[in-house]
């Protein structure tokens, strides 16, 4: 079976930012339970969308807390978060992997030899 990894890289701010988060979460739960194996990986701008799942009340919560339970969470960019002012407490309260495998960033070429397939949102 073939492998996924969702790069959530838009920052919140925008109906269409909304929608981008809602299904990088909605697709890599469909693709799991379709029998691949998915991850998301929250990158760049991305990792502003921790500072929301944390708040109790926003909308994206349970989806999220249900994409976490499932394992389908892979990790967060420590170098972005620290660019966009992330406050990386947070990301350790929702225990939200660090990636710091390439420069302070996720590995894209990890995750590709390990036969990912790489999806920008």
């Amino acid at each position: 079976m073939s492998k996924y990894a969702l790069l959530l890289l838009t920052e919140p701010g925008s109906h269409e930012a909304m929608a981008r988060a809602y299904h990088a979460l909605s697709y890599t739960t469909d693709l799991q339970q379709n029998g691949f194996e998915a991850q998301i990986i929250f990158d760049g701008g991305g990792t502003v969308w921790l500072q929301e799942f944390a708040k109790v009340d926003h909308p994206l919560r349970k989806l999220f807390e249900s994409t976490k339970q499932k394992g389908l969470i892979g990790g967060y960019c420590p170098m972005c978060a620290d660019s966009f002012k992330v406050d990386r407490k947070i990301a350790a309260e929702l225990k939200i992997k660090e990636l710091d495998e390439y420069n302070r960033n996720p590995s894209v070429g990890k995750l590709a030899r390990d036969g990912f397939h790489l999806i920008t949102i």
